[in-house]
């Protein structure tokens, strides 16, 4: 993360202070620039860290629900220190280092700004058929996603991990936007049929 020092200027040093602490709640992997283009008050960024712990809180609760569905074959990961950032996956995935293929969704400091939070199927570096995956899940998870609502959107891009996604919009409360989180999670899972098909089928080739 990179950080405009003039971001500071016309902010009390209390400001400065808890800012620095607001930030700790951002696990983010992505490094971003934050600009605050006006003095930041006291009021309105301690608004901010409740809402995040509010979003962390919610996150344990969504975690304990989805390990219910550990008995299935589910995992459910968290980097630490846990927070508002999970990933969800089977056995066969191959995620146990959080780099394989997974169903994640985050509330972070760029979320929190935005107002929505990402729902996706990740194929990440860890997959030893990366592309091939990526394209054979396009070819036959399309149909699927295009018939769901909302708005899901597929890449297919060389540099790209994500495999689907969809962007939530939050409710009004951080509790009602996780059960938001929650059904499009559950939606994904729907999709675990294909995506262990597309493994066996890279799996095979690979070993031919």
């Amino acid at each position: 993360m990179t950080l405009d020092l003039d971001i500071f200027r016309g902010n009390h040093p209390e400001v400065k202070r808890h800012f620095f602490l607001f930030l700790r709640h951002d696990k983010s992997r992505f490094r971003r620039k934050i600009i605050l283009r006006e003095p930041l008050s006291l009021t309105r960024l301690s608004r901010a860290m409740e809402t995040a712990e509010a979003f962390e809180s919610e996150f344990r609760t969504l975690v304990d629900e989805l390990r219910k569905g550990e008995g299935e074959g589910w995992e459910v990961r968290q980097e630490p220190p846990s927070g508002a950032y999970l990933h969800v996956s089977l056995p066969q995935w191959g995620d146990e280092d959080m780099n394989g293929i997974h169903i994640e969704t985050y509330v972070l400091g760029r979320e929190l700004a935005a107002r929505s939070a990402p729902v996706a199927l990740h194929c990440e570096s860890g997959c030893p058929f990366q592309r091939q995956f990526m394209k054979l899940f396009h070819e036959r998870a399309a149909a699927h996603t295009e018939a769901w609502p909302g708005n899901y959107t597929m890449q297919v891009v060389d540099s790209s991990t994500t495999a689907c996604e969809i962007s939530v919009p939050f409710a009004s409360t951080p509790k009602e936007t996780v059960r938001k989180l929650l059904t499009e999670i559950r939606r994904l899972q729907r999709l675990a049929p294909i995506v262990d098909g597309i493994i066996k089928d890279c799996t095979r080739a690979e070993s031919a």
